[in-house]
């Protein structure tokens, strides 16, 4: 009996991934935050979908943001300890953050919700 066997061979694609950990030795939690990394990053936030993007304040600092499809879309929030306000929830209109400044507590989890007919972002200056 005579069989003829062939063998294929087919790609094999390895994907590497690296992951870095960093220690403190001062007893707290510290964050590791990768270089430029930017705080606020929500990607696009669809017009017209209601979208929104969360983020918790961890830091005490100020924090300018703007929108990347629309340069006179700006706003900032503060986030001092001494603040009560510790959930907030930001309107997007288009051209417009509503509040546009505004105070929250360490900690704070603030939303942003898309209810204008445009795309727009929340993005760290």
């Amino acid at each position: 009996m005579n069989r003829s066997h062939r063998f294929l061979l087919a790609p094999l694609v390895l994907v590497l991934a690296l992951f870095v950990g960093a220690c403190s030795d001062d007893g707290n939690d510290n964050p590791v935050i990768p270089p430029n990394t930017l705080e606020l990053n929500s990607g696009t936030l669809a017009g017209g979908s209601g979208a929104t993007y969360v983020h918790t304040f961890a830091t005490a600092g100020t924090y300018p943001y703007h929108c990347n499809f629309h340069s006179g879309m700006t706003a900032t929030i503060i986030v001092d300890p001494a603040s009560t306000v510790s959930v907030l929830a930001i309107s997007i209109t288009d051209n417009a953050f509503n509040p546009s400044s505004t105070t929250v507590d360490t900690g704070a989890v603030v939303t942003w919700t898309n209810n204008g007919g445009s795309s727009h972002t929340v993005t760290s200056n």
